[in-house]
Formats: structure tokens, C-alpha cells, sequence
């Protein structure tokens, strides 16, 4: 299970380095279905459904240049 939620964790990480938003969507599409079938445990079905309950506001990340950057860093101080 561990394995599962951190192959999860790093392909939502990978989401802001995708530069299409029909792409982006796509792949949190599929993200969320595979994350919320009932093989899975609940602690990998639960941010399924956050993705899914949010995937407009996620993939509207990718209308301007925001990818480019890629995700926020930390702040360094």
C-alpha cells in the first residue's frame, strides 16, 4: 500500500509539469478513476475523490504559463 500512495503522490506531483491543458485534464480523469476503484484502500480512494472534486480548478493551472515554472518552490529564508 505504501508503494501505491507514493506512485499516487508523484503522479499528481507530475500533473504540474504537463504544458496542455486537455492533457492535464485527461490525466487527472484518469487519476481519479484509478485512485477511487474499490480495489484500492480508502487512503488513496479519498484524495481520488479530491481530484475529481476539484479538477476544474487543478487544470485551470494550465490555461496561462504557470507550467512553465512549474510547481511553487519553497521559500527560502
Amino acid at each position: 500500500m505504501v508503494l501505491w500512495a507514493w506512485e499516487a503522490k508523484e503522479a499528481v506531483r507530475d500533473l504540474c509539469w504537463i504544458n496542455e491543458h486537455s492533457t492535464a485534464v485527461e490525466t487527472i480523469d484518469q487519476l481519479a478513476e484509478l485512485m477511487t476503484h474499490r480495489a484500492f484502500p480508502p487512503e488513496l480512494n479519498q484524495p481520488g475523490r479530491m481530484l475529481r472534486q476539484w479538477r476544474v480548478q487543478i487544470t485551470n493551472w494550465h490555461h496561462n504559463d504557470n507550467y512553465r515554472t512549474g510547481p511553487p518552490r519553497e521559500r527560502t529564508t
